[in-house]
């Protein structure tokens, strides 16, 4: 299964990053979401975090986030997440006054990854 898995995500690979979201449930009731960078190295496909997930939905109300992650291979991103105010909604990011992130509608959050422009 490993080897299968390996060689399907082998193209995808191409760049040698591939940075995905995941969302984290705390005892059925808090969510968070992630972000992990997907790296392959001699044949080897490896996952590597980037930092640790926020809560964005609680108890005591809910917030929205904004972090700049880095890749083990130098690159950085902005990650934002909250949720959603309204179900075709936008966000504003550093190089979009009107940026459509994802809804995830199962967990009633959003999540959006945007490269941080080099200088």
């Amino acid at each position: 299964m490993k080897k299968l898995y390996s060689a399907l995500l082998a193209p995808l690979l191409s760049a040698s990053i591939l940075t995905a979201c995941s969302e984290t449930s705390v005892n059925g009731k808090n969510v968070g979401v992630g972000t992990a960078t997907l790296t392959q190295k001699d044949q080897k496909i490896r996952w590597y975090f980037n930092g640790n997930p926020a809560i964005i939905k609680q108890s005591k109300g809910n917030t929205d986030i904004t972090s700049e992650i880095t890749t083990p291979k130098g690159v950085k991103y902005d990650f934002y997440a909250g949720t959603p105010t309204k179900s075709n909604m936008t966000i504003e990011t550093r190089t979009d006054t009107e940026a459509v992130p994802h809804i995830d509608k199962e967990y009633d959050i959003y999540y959006y990854l945007s490269p941080v422009p080099r200088n």
